[in-house]
């Protein structure tokens, strides 16, 4: 059977933690690589993954040694095997290779040979290969018959094909080398915006655009026998989609990791999100974190938060530099076991929305309980909770999956139907979730809205929507995706009903 092998390409980071260059977003880099590896490992799986250079933007500032410490813990995070190539931003070669793992000269992966070149700089930004190397060409073809793909930073194509200024000054002679050995393939970096694929003498030539740059991409190449194809991936929003993340969390959730409120609204506006809600926990702002997580906090309710504890304004001086029109701000709210809202009216009365979320009921934890009492503890307390005046219902469902237990399908209709009664939408969130295509299908049959919800505790996770998308592409609805999702004009009925 015809093997394929799918690689993943990111080039350019421009990672830095001084100044940075216009247009270029390398304070954040970090950001951008820990997300599109969240999407390599989740939804992609490359058989291997790529980086072609200028991982820094300096590798020889005194800030570069704890800057490569940083990203080689990202991508550690790595599920595929890596081949990074330094650049000419990234300093001396066996400093970067001091931080990272050099590849070895050959290297051979799911029935594919890489070979990994790290050129000599040229005047320009421009390179050249030595004649030790060219020859790895030739060595590359001997006693092997599948095929040979060539890695570099600078951009590597024949002479005149292509309207780049960052050339090799003997791409001529690489070239012939690589047709004589039969490379199928070369993929470059450097020329950040990128090149058109090119096919010229059974050589495809890929320079893959920089993801520091908007609409911060990378690249997915596949080799099916000897058939090449890519695909490229935008970590930033498509335009003109308007949708709303009204799921992030700030550095006041017990469960934060680098989260913060300030990087959370200027990163959504770098990747093009409309429109934004901030929804703390409600019960880790009236608890501590021993109540909270413990459960103590759902059998005695809202009536059992003290002073002591309350964080609420802690949480609005936190939010009010920032609150208008795009960026919302509310709560996530816990319910206690019979269903009422750990959230005082007065905090109600302040919010723009509140996600209502069950995370745990009496039973669910109860390995000697029949399941039908679980199911009916959770319709019971959704039936409390939904007329409590909460506006979206967060990832309904997914405390089965926590708990160990099946996704109750024959709780769909029932919740659905709940749901339409009290006008509360349906929030599609993948945050340690698989949200079921069927149940959204029979919200969007019903006229009840969803939502879009990161659930974000990590800055890389905010508006993070390719499986909400992919979810969409799967549902049969007429009209345009604003029509099934909550917007904030459908707040003021809820409110207020």
């Amino acid at each position: 059977m015809p093997q394929t092998t799918r690689i993943a390409v990111i080039t350019d980071p421009h990672y830095t933690t001084g100044k940075i260059r216009p247009q270029r977003h390398g304070n954040i880099a970090d950001i951008f690589l820990q997300r599109a590896i969240s999407q390599l490992n989740r939804f992609i799986q490359p058989d291997v993954t790529l980086i072609l250079g200028d991982v820094l933007d300096d590798g020889n500032a005194a800030t570069a040694p704890l800057e490569r410490t940083h990203l080689r813990q990202i991508f550690d995070q790595l599920q595929s095997p890596l081949l990074i190539i330094p650049g000419n931003h990234d300093g001396q070669t066996n400093v970067f290779y001091h931080d990272f793992i050099k590849p070895p000269d050959i290297v051979d992966i799911h029935g594919v040979r890489f070979l990994p070149f790290n050129d000599e700089d040229r005047p320009n930004y421009c390179a050249e290969r030595s004649e030790t190397d060219i020859e790895r060409f030739r060595l590359a073809r001997t006693d092997f018959t599948g095929p040979i793909v060539s890695l570099q930073h600078v951009s590597l194509f024949p002479p005149d094909a292509l309207d780049v200024p960052y050339v090799y000054t003997n791409a001529d002679k690489v070239i012939r080398a690589m047709k004589k050995s039969g490379v199928i393939l070369s993929i470059s970096g450097h020329y950040h915006p990128g090149t058109e694929n090119i096919t010229v003498d059974g050589i495809t030539y890929i320079t893959v655009p920089s993801i520091c740059e908007h609409p911060f991409p990378f690249v997915v190449i596949t080799i099916h026998e000897r058939e090449i194809t890519s695909e490229i991936h935008h970590l930033a929003l498509p335009d003109k989609i308007f949708v709303t993340d009204w799921h992030i969390h700030t550095e006041l959730a017990y469960c934060a990791q680098d989260i913060s409120f300030k990087r959370t609204v200027e990163l959504s506006k770098v990747l093009g999100i409309p429109s934004i809600g901030i929804s703390e926990h409600s019960g880790q702002l009236y608890f501590n974190s021993e109540q909270y997580w413990s459960g103590q906090c759902l059998h005695a309710g809202i009536a059992s938060a003290t002073a002591d504890n309350n964080r609420t304004n802690d949480y609005y001086e936190l939010t009010a530099s920032a609150r208008d029109q795009r960026v919302l701000i509310g709560f996530e709210v816990d319910c206690d076991y019979g269903g009422h809202p750990l959230l005082r009216p007065a905090d109600q009365a302040q919010s723009d929305f509140l996600i209502g979320a069950i995370h745990r009921t009496r039973n669910i934890d109860n390995p000697n309980a029949p399941i039908r009492r679980i199911y009916d503890e959770y319709l019971s307390t959704l039936e409390t909770f939904l007329t409590s005046g909460i506006n979206i219902l967060a990832h309904p469902f997914r405390l089965f999956l926590r708990y160990k237990h099946d996704i109750p399908k024959s709780l769909f209709k029932p919740t659905v139907k709940l749901l339409k009664q009290a006008g509360v939408a349906a929030e599609i969130n993948f945050n340690h979730n698989e949200p079921s295509i069927a149940f959204f299908q029979m919200c969007v049959d019903a006229g009840v809205k969803l939502t879009f919800g990161s659930d974000a505790h990590r800055l890389c996770d905010i508006g993070e929507f390719t499986p909400h998308f992919n979810l969409i592409t799967h549902l049969e609805f007429d009209g345009d995706l604003s029509d099934i999702l909550l917007n904030k004009a459908d707040l003021a009925s809820v409110k207020t009903r």
